[in-house]
């Protein structure tokens, strides 16, 4: 019904703006990746953070070649293993 569909709505913008607050609060920057696409799409402090102009595309490249170079091994096959159709998709790793 329309009234459970409204409340959803609320809800989800209510988590939207209590997300952004957090986000910017901490000074995190954002990437997110669509393997669907290949994309990669970046918030303004994800460039600030890293030193790269918002005028700057970025794909996987660009992300691995900040990966440091003892960690990027080990990177690369968690990130090839999140797109395995058969695995679960999470990347969940921690690098320098």
């Amino acid at each position: 019904d329309i009234h459970d569909l409204k409340t959803a709505a609320l809800e989800k913008a209510a988590s939207e703006d209590r997300l952004h607050l957090a986000v910017a609060t901490a000074g995190l920057g954002i990437h997110d990746y669509d393997a669907t696409t290949r994309r990669s799409v970046w918030t303004e402090r994800r460039y600030e953070i890293v030193g790269l102009s918002p005028d700057q595309p970025v794909g996987m490249d660009v992300a691995m070649e900040m990966v440091h170079p003892e960690d990027r091994p080990r990177v690369e096959a968690a990130a090839q293993a999140s797109l395995d159709p058969a695995g679960t998709g999470e990347f969940a790793e921690v690098f320098r």
